[in-house]
């Protein structure tokens, strides 16, 4: 039987791995680590990076889809500090990601309203986000 918990921290630690080379190839002066406070605090993302509150979640099953529970726990981890970003991989498929809309196609389309600032999302693989994140952390202010 798989342990959940060392599955998520596997898939965590693959995470920080993926976003450090990045950082490392655009020469960037930030590490993406794990946040071990997220198991004793509630509303804790799992990773904090670069303005991003990060919740990474690896199930076994079919879906394609994330759940809901999962894009309003890192909305509430995120607060109004930090950007919702959600990275979920079922087995045997791409890691995929969901984050407001207004990152990807600029701050202008923000809403100001908390209640109402990350209802129109965007969705892709993992690999999509990476290739695009120069652009995307040009939106990245809270």
């Amino acid at each position: 039987m798989v342990n959940s918990r060392n599955k998520g921290a596997a898939f965590e630690r693959l995470i920080c791995k993926e976003l450090n080379k990045y950082a490392k190839a655009k020469e960037m002066d930030v590490i993406a680590q794990r946040n071990l406070t997220q198991y004793q605090q509630k509303n804790e993302a799992d990773i904090y990076w670069c303005g991003f509150a990060i919740e990474c979640k690896h199930y076994q099953g079919d879906s394609h889809f994330p759940r809901e529970k999962w894009w309003k726990q890192v909305c509430e981890a995120a607060g109004d500090d930090h950007v919702p970003l959600l990275l979920y991989k079922y087995n045997r498929q791409p890691i995929k990601f969901i984050t407001p809309a207004w990152i990807i196609i600029g701050q202008e389309f923000r809403n100001p309203d908390r209640a109402k600032r990350n209802q129109s999302i965007m969705l892709g693989t993992f690999d999509h986000f990476l290739n695009d994140l120069d652009v995307i952390l040009q939106y990245v202010y809270v």
